[in-house]
């Protein structure tokens, strides 16, 4: 699998703002939803950084956004408060990872993310 980010509001299917998965299969390529993307109300919704984490398929991403996950019609209130940094599990959004957290403004952005994975030998 790959995850690919950017600022677009979709690749030709439904819940891939800002962010998508491709995998591998039969030859071709299948695009998939993370968990519906990301969102930022009234303005495009953009991934600068993507990190496969070392507990695959978990993800932390970071870019010009609000929000991550779902939205039910007009009920953001159901989606997570990430502010330009959030992190995927597999299943579910989460904001920040693992007790790192952005303050709460419309003017978080979030470039690059550096991980590194120590091999102990």
């Amino acid at each position: 699998d790959m995850y690919i980010g950017g600022n677009f509001q979709s690749v030709g299917i439904s819940g891939t703002a800002g962010i998508a998965k491709i995998s591998a299969s039969g030859g071709g390529l299948d695009w998939s939803s993370v968990a519906n993307g990301v969102y930022s109300p009234g303005e495009d919704s953009v991934v600068n950084a993507i990190v496969m984490l070392d507990k695959r398929p978990e993800v932390l991403v970071g870019g010009d956004f609000t929000m991550a996950g779902a939205a039910f019609g007009s009920n953001v209130d159901n989606q997570t408060a990430a502010w330009g940094l959030a992190y995927f599990d597999g299943a579910n959004w989460q904001a920040g990872y693992k007790g790192l957290r952005m303050i709460s403004s419309s003017t978080n952005v979030v470039h690059t993310i550096l991980h590194l994975s120590l091999i102990h030998i």
